[in-house]
């Protein structure tokens, strides 16, 4: 009976004490969230009920990245084009053509109407790692000088991103930078590229990235609430439920239209 009696009593306490774990799990998510985590539900329900977030159309020019070279893996070019797109958030496009006269290549690029900046990528016997017509809104940069001393594949590609987000900062109109540690320094030789382990601009550089993007007629990436969008006039036809309500609802009719009469008196 004895071992009985104990036998009840720690089941009894197991139920308690599994009670008030399962207490406090139910409570966790609305006693133990931060404010943050709550702001962040908040908004991240907001963004729902107005229909989710779309990207403007890019009516604009783009940042267009050229690979005319067989050295160096294509995803050394996609790897940099998408690091500069999406530090500065301007569209950008990768494209690859066949190995011609760098100075032309880079020109008849540049000239494109839908291209606000050229960046291209060869593999040439005359041309230092990086050359630069910011007047022009081009840059080249070269992979023979990047592969002299014959390094493995993946640090070749590696130095090869680096100098092109680095000659893509300078074609905007971006500088050496004051900060360190950051990717536009003065770096003369490879070594001094190897050492430099920043693969995007600091705060400075960028800010002219962006302002010589915009001046080079390149928007941009607008990316909102599908509301917004409906209220600004550029919203994409609905996909759902909610955001067919959200596209009536902007263009309906008001039942009791706003009245201006004319007054004589003052011509208006």
């Amino acid at each position: 009976m004895k071992g009985k009696a104990i036998m009840k009593r720690l089941l009894t306490a197991s139920f308690i004490v599994a009670a008030c774990i399962c207490f406090a799990a139910d409570n966790t998510d609305t006693n133990a969230l931060t404010k943050a985590e709550r702001r962040r539900i908040r908004r991240e329900q907001r963004v729902i009920r107005e229909g989710g977030m779309v990207t403007k159309p890019n009516l604009g020019r783009e940042i267009r990245f050229v690979d005319a070279q067989k050295s160096v893996a294509h995803d050394a070019v996609e790897e940099a084009a998408k690091t500069v797109g999406e530090v500065v958030n301007v569209p950008f496009r990768v494209t690859s053509a066949e190995a011609e006269e760098p100075f032309t290549l880079a020109a008849k690029v540049a000239k494109e109407k839908s291209v606000g900046a050229a960046i291209l990528l060869v593999n040439d016997e005359r041309l230092p790692s990086i050359t630069v017509a910011p007047e022009k809104s081009w840059a080249i940069v070269n992979v023979k000088p990047l592969s002299d001393d014959f390094p493995p594949k993946n640090m070749l590609a590696l130095r090869v991103r680096k100098e092109l987000v680095r000659a893509a900062a300078w074609a905007l109109g971006a500088g050496e930078s004051m900060m360190k540690p950051c990717i536009m320094q003065y770096e003369p030789t490879v070594a001094d590229l190897d050492a430099n382990r920043l693969l995007v601009p600091s705060p400075d550089p960028l800010m002219r990235m962006v302002n010589g993007a915009l001046a080079r007629g390149v928007d941009t990436i607008r990316i909102d609430t599908y509301k917004r969008a409906c209220q600004e006039g550029w919203a994409p036809l609905p996909t759902n439920d909610i955001q067919k309500a959200i596209w009536n609802e902007v263009r309906k009719i008001p039942e009791k239209p706003l009245k201006i009469e004319f007054d004589a008196k003052s011509g208006k």
